[in-house]
Protein backbone atom coordinates (compact mmCIF):
# COMPACT_ATOMS: atom_id res chain seq x y z
CA UNK A 1 0.00 0.00 0.00
CA UNK A 2 1.40 3.28 -1.01
CA UNK A 3 1.20 6.33 1.09
CA UNK A 4 0.22 9.82 0.09
CA UNK A 5 3.52 11.58 -0.48
CA UNK A 6 4.45 8.44 -2.84
CA UNK A 7 1.39 8.64 -4.63
CA UNK A 8 1.93 12.61 -4.59
CA UNK A 9 3.48 13.66 -7.94
CA UNK A 10 6.83 15.72 -7.62
CA UNK A 11 6.93 18.79 -9.76
CA UNK A 12 10.62 19.45 -10.19
CA UNK A 13 11.29 23.24 -11.39
CA UNK A 14 7.49 24.08 -11.10
CA UNK A 15 7.55 27.79 -8.38
CA UNK A 16 5.35 27.13 -5.59
CA UNK A 17 1.85 28.40 -5.37
CA UNK A 18 2.50 29.24 -1.66
CA UNK A 19 5.47 30.38 -2.01
CA UNK A 20 5.13 33.10 -4.88
CA UNK A 21 2.23 34.27 -2.81
CA UNK A 22 4.29 34.89 -0.25
CA UNK A 23 6.77 37.05 -2.61
CA UNK A 24 3.81 38.90 -4.03
CA UNK A 25 2.80 39.85 -0.12
CA UNK A 26 6.54 40.81 0.57
CA UNK A 27 6.99 43.12 -2.45
CA UNK A 28 3.38 44.63 -1.71
CA UNK A 29 4.71 45.69 1.94
CA UNK A 30 7.76 46.61 0.73
CA UNK A 31 5.93 49.23 -1.93
CA UNK A 32 3.60 50.34 0.94
CA UNK A 33 6.32 51.32 3.25
CA UNK A 34 7.88 52.54 0.84
CA UNK A 35 5.21 54.97 0.02
CA UNK A 36 4.51 55.52 3.62
CA UNK A 37 8.39 56.89 3.86
CA UNK A 38 7.74 59.03 1.22
CA UNK A 39 4.03 60.79 2.52
CA UNK A 40 6.36 61.13 5.39
CA UNK A 41 9.30 62.47 4.22
CA UNK A 42 6.84 65.01 2.47
CA UNK A 43 5.19 65.84 5.60
CA UNK A 44 8.52 66.55 7.27
CA UNK A 45 9.71 69.02 4.25
CA UNK A 46 6.66 71.12 4.08
CA UNK A 47 4.42 69.29 1.46
CA UNK A 48 2.31 71.62 -0.30
CA UNK A 49 4.40 74.47 -0.96
CA UNK A 50 5.00 76.07 2.31
CA UNK A 51 7.59 78.71 2.69
CA UNK A 52 10.95 77.42 5.12
CA UNK A 53 12.50 79.86 6.94
CA UNK A 54 15.40 80.44 8.50
CA UNK A 55 18.82 78.29 9.46
CA UNK A 56 16.17 75.94 11.96
CA UNK A 57 14.80 74.93 8.19
CA UNK A 58 17.77 73.57 6.85
CA UNK A 59 18.48 71.67 10.49
CA UNK A 60 15.14 69.89 10.00
CA UNK A 61 14.97 68.97 6.22
CA UNK A 62 18.81 67.69 6.69
CA UNK A 63 17.01 65.58 9.58
CA UNK A 64 14.43 64.55 7.52
CA UNK A 65 16.29 63.15 5.11
CA UNK A 66 19.02 61.09 7.64
CA UNK A 67 15.89 59.55 8.98
CA UNK A 68 14.53 58.98 5.49
CA UNK A 69 17.67 57.20 4.84
CA UNK A 70 17.71 55.31 8.22
CA UNK A 71 14.02 53.90 7.20
CA UNK A 72 14.75 52.99 3.85
CA UNK A 73 17.75 51.00 5.02
CA UNK A 74 15.83 48.93 7.74
CA UNK A 75 13.18 48.44 5.45
CA UNK A 76 15.60 46.93 3.37
CA UNK A 77 17.47 44.89 5.73
CA UNK A 78 13.78 43.69 6.81
CA UNK A 79 13.36 43.05 2.64
CA UNK A 80 16.44 40.97 2.79
CA UNK A 81 15.57 39.57 5.78
CA UNK A 82 11.87 38.41 4.10
CA UNK A 83 13.82 37.06 0.86
CA UNK A 84 16.43 35.13 3.11
CA UNK A 85 13.43 33.10 4.79
CA UNK A 86 11.78 32.08 1.55
CA UNK A 87 14.76 31.05 0.00
CA UNK A 88 15.19 29.15 3.12
CA UNK A 89 11.35 28.20 2.82
CA UNK A 90 12.53 27.06 -0.94
CA UNK A 91 15.44 25.33 0.26
CA UNK A 92 14.05 23.10 3.04
CA UNK A 93 10.66 22.21 0.29
CA UNK A 94 13.47 20.90 -2.08
CA UNK A 95 15.44 18.77 0.73
CA UNK A 96 11.81 17.42 1.89
CA UNK A 97 11.16 16.72 -2.11
CA UNK A 98 14.23 15.20 -2.46
CA UNK A 99 14.66 12.88 0.79
CA UNK A 100 11.08 11.91 -0.08
CA UNK A 101 12.18 10.78 -3.56
CA UNK A 102 15.87 9.09 -2.51
CA UNK A 103 13.02 7.22 0.48
CA UNK A 104 11.41 5.98 -2.70
CA UNK A 105 14.30 4.95 -4.80
CA UNK A 106 13.54 7.77 -7.70
CA UNK A 107 17.83 8.57 -7.04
Amino acid sequence: MRSAAASAPISWGRPRPDLQQQQQQQQQQQQQQQQQQQQRQQEREGGCGREERGNGSLLAAATAAGTAAAETAAAAAAAAAAAAAAAAAAAAAAAAAAAAAAELGLF
